[in-house]
């Protein structure tokens, strides 16, 4: 399912690319995924969804994967103070989204798995104040969707966390969305996982 272009491009991604990628020994980001890198299989589920240009936060020192970017039709947010926590990255995605987006995902770089069609269908269910889940048995996985009225919020956020701190107090507005396979658990942060995986 794909969403008419005008509507998507009211609604966007925030792709996080500033870790330090310790436990893999090297820039994961940029590791070999079924032919291309890692971070680009994310970048290429937001463009094929036709959403609106997408918002990729990455360190100041990685000038490796800053260069690789450069190929892809992204707006660069370099985050200086990414060392203390996820939620820094994650604040200086959410200061750069357009006044026009009504919705967001935050999506993690090495989650190379998701598809465009995951991404259509739960757009097409965006709306400004809710919260959309993805789901595979019981249990949450990513990208979220957050609507516009969380980006303050999302924006205030602290420590080595994304916007799942605030699930609780928003669970009225949280709309779970049942995915049919784990695509949305699979990230990588070791060669163990990355050679078991591929």
């Amino acid at each position: 399912m794909t969403l008419a272009t005008d509507d998507n491009r009211q609604i966007g991604a925030i792709i996080l690319a500033a870790g330090a990628s310790r436990r893999m020994g090297q820039d994961k980001l940029l590791l070999n995924v079924r032919g291309r890198p890692m971070i680009s299989h994310v970048i290429a589920a937001v463009q094929a969804a036709h959403l609106a240009r997408p918002i990729v936060v990455v360190r100041p020192d990685d000038l490796a994967l800053r260069a690789a970017l450069g190929d892809f039709d992204v707006e660069l947010v370099v985050v200086n103070d990414w060392a203390l926590g996820m939620a820094r990255s994650l604040r200086a995605g959410v200061l750069r989204i357009p006044v026009n987006w009504r919705a967001c995902f935050i999506c993690l770089g090495d989650m190379p798995f998701i598809t465009p069609e995951m991404l259509s269908t739960m757009a097409a269910l965006a709306n400004d104040s809710g919260v959309i889940v993805p789901m595979h048995k019981g249990r949450r996985g990513n990208p979220l969707l957050w609507g516009r009225a969380h980006f303050t919020a999302l924006a205030a956020q602290e420590g080595d966390v994304g916007g799942r701190g605030l699930l609780t107090e928003l669970a009225r507005v949280v709309v779970p969305f049942p995915w049919h396979d784990t695509s949305i658990f699979v990230d990588f942060d070791t060669p163990d996982q990355l050679s078991t995986a591929l």
